[in-house]
């Protein structure tokens, strides 16, 4: 009979970027490469848009807006930029967390999705904003349906190995005759979480099937391409967006809630 009573673990907070604290609109760093920098944040929420500015004094250090659908609560967050001073220093991460936990507080359903995730620049044949797409990984995101449509064998002309630079990792460059044209691909490293440095890696996989598969799977990250919460990671995503237990229950009901609301992915 005791186990029936038993008390469920202790709320433990999972690492999720830097450590910061919130006082009505300043932003504290408590970690990381910004520790002990104050950040003002500005936001304007409508029923449909949601826009968020960080700043530093006059500076805007960061800025990303949403789409909202009132219906869904579905949030689809259409971009992300960083100041190029501010770059690499974990401020994506910060903005994602912080974004997303207010998005979360104000509705009872809530769902997650990022928009043209890592666009494709063709003028620099590398892979581009590349940390925004593992924050998506982490998340709990996967691509959406449309990729089983754009990876289609007919649909696929050509693939072509990009090599590593200095800001870059390797990647594939993927050629279409649909629309979006174009996608990049870098795999993952399932140890680390982090793209793969070998560029013979790649040589494995250059099937549209095989690159379909692993890219739903979470192995391979696809640029270009619509992102979108799947109901298997609301605990996760739940829990990385927690600071607490009180937060964790809330958090997990309004995800839950969103997912019955979406049509499909």
């Amino acid at each position: 009979m005791m186990a029936l009573f038993r008390r469920s673990p202790p709320f433990e907070p999972v690492p999720f970027g830097q450590k910061w604290n919130i006082d009505g609109a300043k932003l504290s760093i408590r970690s990381g490469p910004m520790e002990g920098q104050r950040l003002q944040l500005e936001s304007t929420i409508t029923r449909f848009k949601a826009d968020y500015l960080f700043k530093r004094d006059d500076l805007t250090v960061g800025h990303c807006h949403f789409d909202r659908d009132p219906d869904t609560g579905l949030e689809v967050l259409w971009d992300i930029l960083v100041h190029p001073e501010y770059r690499g220093r974990g401020l994506s991460t910060l903005m994602v967390r912080v974004t997303f936990r207010d998005l979360l507080t104000r509705d009872r359903r809530c769902w997650f999705g990022m928009r043209k995730l890592m666009k494709v620049d063709t003028r620099r044949l590398e892979m581009h904003n590349i940390g925004i797409g593992l924050i998506s990984l982490r998340l709990g995101m996967r691509p959406e349906s449309t990729l089983t449509d754009i990876l289609a064998p007919r649909a696929v002309k050509s693939f072509q190995l990009l090599s590593p630079t200095e800001a870059s990792p390797p990647g594939l460059l993927v050629h279409l005759n649909r629309l979006p044209g174009t996608l990049v691909a870098a795999r993952i490293d399932p140890d680390t979480g982090r793209p793969e440095n070998d560029p013979e890696s790649y040589l494995k996989f250059i099937s549209p099937e095989r690159l379909l598969r692993d890219a739903m799977d979470g192995r391979v990250l696809v640029g270009n391409i619509d992102y979108r919460l799947v109901p298997e990671a609301i605990e996760t995503t739940a829990r990385l967006l927690s600071d607490d237990a009180n937060e964790l229950r809330k958090f997990t009901r309004a995800l839950r809630a969103g997912s019955g609301r979406q049509k499909g992915r």
